[in-house]
C-alpha cells in the first residue's frame, strides 16, 4: 500500500521547484494528482477483486476466515459478558471462594468484533438495494 498523502506533498514540492512557469506548473500539478488518483483508484480495485475470488472460493481455509473472525469474536463477547460472569457466580457459591479465572484481551477483541460488525451492516445495505446476489 502507498502513503498517498506522502506522495502528493512530495510531488508537488518537485513540480514547485522544476517548473518555473505558473500555468505550466498548475497543469503538471493536475497532472500529478490525476495520477495518483488513479493508482490509488487502481489499487482499491485490484483489492476488491482478490477480496471477490476470495469469498467465492469453495474452501473453508480460503473462504472461511471471515466467519471464523466473526464466530471467535461473538463466542468470545459471549462469554467475556455472560459466561465468565456467571461461572464465577456458580463457582463462588458452590466453593466459596472467588473464581480462579483468566480474563480475555478484550481489546483485540472488540477491535474485530466492531470491525466485523461494521462490514456487517454493509453487506445489509447492499442486500437491501438488491446488489447482492444470495
Amino acid at each position: 500500500m502507498y502513503d498517498i498523502p506522502s506522495m502528493v506533498t512530495a510531488g508537488l514540492k518537485v513540480i514547485d521547484k522544476i517548473i518555473p512557469d505558473a500555468d505550466a506548473k498548475n497543469r503538471a500539478k493536475e497532472a500529478f494528482e490525476l495520477e495518483v488518483l488513479k493508482l490509488a483508484t487502481s489499487e482499491s480495485k485490484a483489492q476488491a477483486e482478490v477480496n471477490a475470488v476470495e469469498a467465492q472460493n469453495p474452501s473453508l481455509f480460503v473462504s472461511g476466515w471471515r466467519p471464523f473472525c466473526g464466530w471467535v469474536s461473538a463466542l468470545g463477547f459471549a462469554w467475556a459478558t455472560l459466561g465468565q460472569p456467571m461461572f464465577s457466580w456458580l463457582y463462588t457459591v458452590a466453593t466459596h471462594q472467588p473464581a480462579p479465572v483468566v480474563a480475555l484481551p478484550m481489546d483485540i477483541l472488540m477491535t474485530t468484533l466492531l470491525g466485523l460488525l461494521g462490514l456487517g451492516s454493509l453487506r445489509t445495505i447492499e442486500r437491501l438495494k438488491g446488489v447482492a446476489a444470495k
